[in-house]
């Protein structure tokens, strides 16, 4: 009995070993479970700080080659900041022409929206002579005496508006309270009851103004030239001739509205009736037909042009006129003898078919001797002489004598006894 209790001791005693070694087991096994566990974990972190060694090595990487680029960085960035400083200091200029442009602009509006000061015009005295070109002058001024600049003036003589050759109206700009233009002067002007205007257009910051002025013109006649057309130099008694003579005035232009009379070695040319003969200027031209007196000897003569009427000084020219002898013809008609007396009849004209305007004196030749002397005033010879010649047949010469006027006249004709 005590064997067999003492194998259940011994068999509770294993059994409780076994119990013991079997939870021992069961702690190792969880041992080596938790340690297993452990390595896989141990592993995964080891991946991990394998994988965070990689990625610092690659960062690390990254960052030299960052380092690396630096330099190059460094001088872009440099540049940008060189680029930035010029963008800078053009926003600043920008800024400031910004601000100047507002501060004109606020001064611009405070021009537009003030009122326009009242202006003053007055002109200058004129002081010339007809023809000549002379300076007209408006002074402006504002309100408070100061010198007006911008707009223009219009200058009126006797209410008409003085424009140019092509009939624009002449403007004068305004500046530092001047407004000037140069100008012929007419004719008119000269008058007593001429009278000037100017007007000033005004400006959005002046207003306009105008103003009428008396006895302010002092015109006086003005000067010529005047020269006689020398083609007329030679003529003939009683022959009509043009005489024609340029006048100019002072600027050199021709002039108008006036009259020129002609003189002969100082006598006014005169018409039948004893007025004077005008010639009226037009354009510039004074032309005069007129009748040499049949009686004017010929010779040289002082041709004289005069101008001088109500606009331009007297003034006169001269040239000369060379009248030059007419011929005297001779036409016999009949001539005749009985009882030892022969008439002798015959027409005597100058060299147009005009009776001759003054005494000639005629003589009578024979054979070369002369028979008889006589003065002829009309167109007719008529004249009777008595002769002694045997009969036969003679050579009869008639001759017309030189005077002033006449260059001597001859004619041969046949006397039968």
């Amino acid at each position: 009995m005590e064997k067999i209790e003492t194998l259940n001791n011994q068999i509770s005693n294993l059994t409780q070993e076994t119990t013991q070694k079997d939870k021992k087991i069961e702690y190792l096994t969880e041992q080596i479970s938790n340690l297993t566990k452990q390595l896989q974990d141990a592993e995964k972190e080891i991946q991990t700080i394998t994988q965070e060694n990689n990625n610092l090595n690659n960062q690390l990487e990254q960052t030299r080659e960052e380092i690396e680029n630096l330099p190059t960085q460094l001088n872009d960035t440099t540049q940008q900041l060189e680029t930035a400083k010029d963008q800078i200091n053009n926003l600043t200029q920008q800024l400031d022409e910004a601000q100047q442009t507002i501060e004109t602009l606020n001064n611009t509006i405070k021009e537009l929206t003030k009122p326009p000061l009242n202006t003053t015009i007055t002109i200058n005295p004129i002081k010339s002579s007809i023809g000549s070109i002379t300076k007209i002058t408006a002074n402006i001024q504002d309100e408070n005496g100061e010198k007006v600049t911008g707009g223009k003036a219009i200058f009126k003589i006797n209410g008409i508006t003085l424009k140019d050759e092509n009939c624009n109206i002449i403007y004068a700009q305004v500046k530092d309270g001047i407004a000037s233009i140069n100008y012929k002067v007419q004719n008119v002007w000269i008058k007593n009851t001429t009278y000037i205007e100017a007007v000033y257009s005004g400006t959005e910051n002046y207003t306009s103004s105008r103003t009428k002025q008396n006895g302010i013109l002092n015109i006086t006649k003005g000067k010529v030239t005047i020269t006689i057309d020398p083609t007329a130099t030679t003529a003939k008694a009683g022959q009509t001739i043009t005489l024609r003579a340029k006048v100019l005035d002072a600027n050199g232009d021709r002039i108008n509205n006036d009259k020129v009379i002609f003189k002969l070695n100082g006598k006014t040319l005169k018409d039948k009736k004893g007025n004077t003969l005008y010639a009226q200027i037009i354009n510039g031209e004074a032309i005069l037909n007129y009748t040499i007196p049949a009686t004017y000897s010929a010779k040289t003569y002082t041709l004289t042009a005069v101008i001088g009427g109500n606009y331009y000084q007297r003034t006169e020219t001269n040239g000369t006129l060379t009248l030059e002898k007419k011929a005297a013809l001779i036409t016999p008609n009949s001539i005749s003898t009985k009882n030892k007396k022969t008439t002798v009849k015959a027409t005597i004209t100058d060299e147009t078919g005009q009776p001759l305007a003054t005494t000639t004196k005629l003589a009578f030749k024979v054979n070369g001797k002369t028979i008889n002397n006589a003065n002829s005033k009309n167109v007719k010879i008529d004249l009777s002489f008595t002769t002694t010649l045997r009969p036969g047949l003679y050579e009869l010469l008639i001759i017309s004598g030189e005077n002033g006027v006449y260059k001597t006249g001859k004619v041969t004709t046949v006397l039968k006894i």
